[in-house]
């Protein structure tokens, strides 16, 4: 049995969100050497962009919980991990805000050696001499992938690759795969 890992979603109004979606304000240490990760107040978010938020739960029927700005700096590699999602499904919509040469890559984790847990909500890393590649896709339009499966990212790239990570509480029965 193959599980799917990924699936790219296309929306009505794609390009017009993915304008204003770039337009976000974005942490200011975002140029730093290191990978990392930013929780936008969905809420707030809620009231400035209505019309984003709402296309994007009515076409994938579901509902945001949360949403994340991730960052992978020029030529690095994100730590090869899984992600803690308590409260919400295993499945995120990664959102390109910037166009990078970089691999989103899924490992099998049977059997690999945990090295970390950070934090409530946080990442579960692993060590990657105990998993094995099972799949990979660059994500240059959004992309319902799966976080419950050991993953991690290689930016080949020049410039921080830059992805808006949506987290549902419920999720339409397209994805109940």
């Amino acid at each position: 049995m193959t599980v799917q890992l990924f699936q790219t979603v296309r929306f009505p109004s794609q390009d017009s969100i993915s304008r204003k979606l770039q337009r976000l304000m974005y942490p200011e240490h975002l140029s730093s050497l290191e990978c990392g990760s930013f929780r936008y107040p969905t809420e707030k978010l809620r009231r400035i962009m209505p019309d984003v938020l709402g296309e994007i739960e009515s076409t994938l029927e579901s509902e945001i919980q949360n949403i994340r700005l991730f960052w992978t700096p020029a030529g690095r590699n994100l730590k090869i991990h899984s992600d803690e999602f308590t409260g919400a499904v295993e499945w995120a919509l990664n959102w390109p805000l910037t166009q990078t040469d970089s691999d989103m890559i899924w490992y099998d984790g049977t059997g690999a050696t945990l090295c970390s847990h950070e934090g409530y909500g946080g990442l579960y890393t692993y060590d990657e001499s105990t998993v094995q590649e099972i799949a990979r896709t660059q994500i240059i339009e959004p992309t319902m992938v799966k976080i419950d499966v050991p993953h991690s990212v290689i930016n080949r790239s020049d410039h921080t690759r830059m992805m808006l990570s949506f987290r549902f509480s419920t999720l339409g029965h397209q994805f109940m795969l």
